[in-house]
């Protein structure tokens, strides 16, 4: 059996003007605040005893920030694996747009965004990202068949991943919660995942 732990990314800029469409946004940096939380990400990784196999992470600068403040508070001299499969999903030339501009009621229709596989124009659906990141837990669990996994990821990436194995419609993807540094534990056995649970709020929000 291989464990993966998908840790969303710590506070970014972006995610400080949610009213501001962030898709990828590869090169936002993370606020302080995010700074502190990926060291409590690190606190929690010493308490709970939980050290990896191996550790990917998706080429954003937020995720590989996360990821390595995490591991060297935690005291893990591993090495981070960039795998691009991991990057959120994508929304072309809207990302950067404000939000309520964009997902008009005429683009919802238009575009099918309600829809696992409605997308805005040059951008990525849920069930684009769903088949990589499915590819890359297929992938990992037969490189590691047994151990921990830890995965720095994005928050509508790991939901879509969770959503996939769960047979979820977009709404109920939607409505699942991932904050930053939450933990989402997936289990592979003999290529079977399960979804153990979702969004797991691992550290202490008032510390930060």
């Amino acid at each position: 059996m291989t464990e993966f732990y998908f840790f969303r990314h710590c506070e970014t800029e972006m995610n400080a003007q949610p009213h501001l469409i962030g898709g990828q946004s590869n090169h936002t940096p993370p606020t302080e605040r995010g700074k502190a939380q990926a060291r409590l990400l690190g606190d929690y990784l010493v308490e709970e005893g939980i050290v990896p196999d191996a550790v990917f992470s998706s080429g954003a600068v937020r995720t590989n920030f996360t990821a390595r403040t995490a591991l060297e508070t935690a005291g893990i001299p591993l090495e981070i694996r960039v795998d691009d499969r991991l990057l959120e999903m994508g929304h072309g030339d809207y990302e950067g747009r404000i939000r309520d501009e964009v997902y008009t009621p005429e683009n919802l229709l238009k575009y099918r965004i309600a829809e696992l596989d409605g997308k805005l124009p040059g951008g990525h659906s849920v069930l684009d990202v769903q088949l990589r990141k499915r590819a890359f837990l297929d992938e990992a669990h037969g490189e590691f068949p047994a151990g921990i996994v830890f995965v720095f990821g994005h928050g509508l990436a790991i939901r879509s991943l969770a959503g996939h194995i769960k047979n979820q419609t977009k709404a109920e993807i939607l409505a699942e919660t991932t904050d930053n540094v939450s933990l989402t534990r997936i289990d592979v056995i003999d290529g079977q995942p399960q979804v153990l649970f979702v969004g797991k709020d691992v550290i202490a929000r008032e510390s930060v």
